[in-house]
Order: C-alpha cells, then sequence, then structure tokens
C-alpha cells in the first residue's frame, strides 16, 4: 500500500531512504535495480492509461454481426454515442480529457522515409532519424510513440485541471497534444524521457564496439579509455580526470578500456537515472499526486505535501497493477471471443433458417400456382359445357316455334 507522507514527513522519508535503503551517498555505488524500477515505473504510468494501449479485438470477424459486438465491446456500455473520455494519467490526479466529437483531424504529412512499425523503437516517425544520438533528446509518449524533442507536434489546445496538491479550487492551464502516429490527445506534462533509447545507445553490445567506443559524457566525441562502472558511461582521459576530482563521482570504480568485458558492460547497462533539475540526485522516489519520478530535493521542495513512495515499492506496487490490468483484459479477451462465437454460430443459424423458410414458401407459391391453373381450367371446361348446352336448347325451342 501507498504510503501516505507530507511535510516534514517527507523529509523524514528521504532520509530514511538514504540510511536504510541506499548502499551508499547519492551517485554512489551502482542500483541496477532501482534504475530498473524508475523505467519500468515510467513506462507503467503511460501503460496503465486506458488511452495507451489499443483496444483488442477478436482475430477473426466472419460475419457483420461479430464485428459490431466487437466494436461495441471495446467502447464500452454507454459510449455508442459519444466518445468516452481520455485517461492521461494514473493516481488519484487522474484527468480526463474529452474526446473531440467529430473526426480527427487529418494527420500532418511525415517524412518520405517513413518508418515501419518496428523502427519506431528506435526511429522518430516524423523526421526518420535515428533516436539514439545525444541530439535527439527522445520523448515518450503515454501512447507509447516516441518522438525527438524538437519534432514534438505543438499544444491544439489548453486544458484546465487541478493544481496537484493544491488547495481547493486552484486551477492550471495545460497542454494537450495530439500523437502524429495515432492521433491520440495526452497532455504535455505527461511526457518522459524515453529511457530504453537512452540506454541502448549508451551501451555497447559487443567487444568490437569497444575499439571504437567515444566518451559519452561529453560532446567532444573524444575515444574512451575507461569505463565508469557505477555510472556505466565510458570516459576519455579528460573525464576521468573530473571524475576523480568531483566528489560525488571520485569514489567511482573506473575500469580501463581494455579491461572492460562486454558482460561488465551489460551488467552495467541498467544505470542509476538522475533528476534533469538536480544533477546530482538520483530518481529513487515516486510522487504518487504528481505521477511522475523524483528526486529527494524534488520531494522536499517542488512536491512537498504530497503523496510519495520510494521507488522500490512503487515498482512493486505499478507491477501489481499492470498484472490486474492484464489479467482482465484476457478475462474481457476471451469473453469477447467467446460472444463473438456465440454470435457466428447465432447468425449462422438463422442463415440457415432463412434459406429453409424460404424454399418453403416457393414451394408453397408453386402449389398454388398449380392448385390455381387446375381450378381454372376446369371451371373454364364447366363454362363451355353449359354455354354449348344452353346454345342447343335455344335452337331446338327455335325449331319447335317455327313448325307450329
Amino acid at each position: 500500500m501507498a504510503e501516505n507522507k507530507g511535510g516534514g514527513g517527507g523529509g523524514g522519508g528521504g532520509g530514511g531512504g538514504e540510511g536504510a535503503g541506499e548502499a551508499g551517498p547519492v551517485g554512489g555505488g551502482p542500483e541496477p535495480a532501482a534504475a530498473a524500477s524508475a523505467v519500468v515505473v515510467t513506462s507503467a504510468a503511460a501503460i496503465a492509461s486506458p488511452s495507451s494501449p489499443a483496444p483488442i479485438q477478436p482475430e477473426e470477424r466472419e460475419s457483420p454481426a461479430a464485428a459490431i459486438l466487437a466494436a461495441a465491446v471495446d467502447k464500452g456500455p454507454g459510449e455508442a454515442e459519444a466518445a468516452a473520455p481520455v485517461v492521461v494519467s494514473v493516481g488519484p490526479s487522474s484527468t480526463s480529457i474529452p474526446a473531440p466529437l467529430g473526426p480527427s483531424p487529418a494527420p500532418p504529412a511525415l517524412s518520405n522515409a517513413a518508418p515501419g512499425p518496428l523502427s519506431l523503437l528506435d526511429t522518430c516517425a516524423v523526421c526518420a532519424q535515428s533516436l539514439q544520438s545525444r541530439e535527439a533528446e527522445p520523448k515518450l509518449l503515454p501512447c507509447l510513440h516516441s518522438f525527438c524533442r524538437r519534432c514534438l507536434p505543438e499544444p491544439e489546445r489548453q486544458l484546465s485541471v487541478p493544481v496537484p496538491g493544491g488547495a481547493n479550487g486552484d486551477i492550471q492551464q495545460v497542454g494537450v497534444i495530439r500523437c502524429p502516429i495515432c492521433r491520440q490527445e495526452c497532455r504535455q506534462i505527461d511526457l518522459v524521457d524515453n529511457y530504453f533509447v537512452k540506454e541502448t545507445s549508451e551501451v555497447p553490445s559487443s567487444s568490437d564496439e569497444k575499439t571504437e567506443q567515444v566518451c559519452t559524457s561529453c560532446d567532444d566525441n573524444s575515444s574512451a579509455v575507461g569505463f565508469c562502472v557505477e555510472c556505466g558511461e565510458w570516459l576519455c582521459k579528460t573525464c576521468i580526470e573530473a571524475h576523480q576530482r568531483v566528489k560525488f563521482t571520485k569514489d567511482h570504480m573506473i575500469r580501463k578500456k581494455e579491461d572492460v568485458s562486454s558482460e561488465a558492460v551489460g551488467a552495467s547497462g541498467q544505470r542509476p537515472v538522475f533528476c534533469p533539475v538536480h544533477k546530482q540526485e538520483q530518481l529513487k522516489l515516486f510522487c504518487e499526486t504528481c505521477d511522475r519520478l523524483t528526486c529527494r530535493d524534488c520531494q522536499l521542495l517542488e512536491h512537498k505535501e504530497h503523496r510519495y513512495q520510494f521507488l522500490e515499492e512503487a515498482f512493486q506496487n505499478q507491477k501489481g497493477a499492470i498484472e490486474n490490468l492484464l489479467a482482465k483484459l484476457l478475462e474481457k479477451k476471451n469473453y469477447v471471443n467467446f460472444a463473438a462465437s456465440q454470435v457466428q454460430n447465432r447468425v449462422k443459424e438463422v442463415n440457415e433458417t432463412n434459406k429453409r423458410v424460404e424454399q418453403e414458401i416457393k414451394v408453397a407459391i408453386f402449389t398454388l400456382i398449380n392448385e390455381i391453373n387446375k381450378k381454372g381450367k376446369s371451371l373454364l371446361q364447366q363454362l363451355e359445357v353449359q354455354l354449348n348446352l344452353t346454345v342447343n336448347i335455344m335452337w331446338v325451342s327455335i325449331r319447335i316455334i317455327l313448325l307450329i
């Protein structure tokens, strides 16, 4: 369960994390579990949003009725006429964005070399440039599409939302942007750095790459001569000297380039994630009120009196929440498949009944026509006989009169 900690409690919580949960000072020893938790929690906040995942539909729809049922189940009750609000945040401060009533505007023209579904993982869908460069600054949307910072669309409109942790009635304006790929709307403040691309771009995958590895700590593209195990970064000679001079990193273990194995580099791939504001503080807390990762300084300053959790606890809670959502989603998928199968069977029965009744009607029509034709012929024959008899009688009567 989430702990409600605020004010002085927030400060105490930060201190507790320093003494009990941390293996050393901030920026000290490696914490792969904490870094992995940071990545998963960031992703969990996006995945848990009902707007991120696309609705699961039955794999095969053999009839229009099955398609209609699946569409109705995907929308949910009461949404046949109006689109449901899109939830773009997780936690107590979740905010709903009303979906546009009219049709979505046409997506902007993308690059001529538009990447495929798989290349969207490491390629910007707008400019088709790699997201693994330092200049890209890849951003992850709640719909799980990634773009470089310069290609992010401008907000289409403003949305009034309550200020997290503020007094009742406090309202702030946030921009709402639309994903150029899936046209899903999300709040601008819900964008996060794409740590998946960042991590894979900064860790070499084989020993052959070590011979051409450049320093990832500076922008000089100097050849790397060492590797910091704690930071998970390749360092040039100048950066190593600076690394050993700064008090936050002087105790880090730096290995020579020749002594670094691919296993060691891979193990340090999950390196700590640092706060973009307080550069030397690791993101070790999760603010429930704002639904984002924070460091101790952020929690004591900007997020004072907000509800928060330690990263490992938030990771376990988010993991449990995602597992519950997946279980419900699987259950709903099975129900939709079963319902679609039932509808298909029923439609098949109705079609067979329709063909049988249609054939019976045709047989009845044919039988009635034959009976009518027979009856008509019989009546015509009787009429002809009666006519001949009447004419004969009249001729006989005329002859008798003439004889008299």
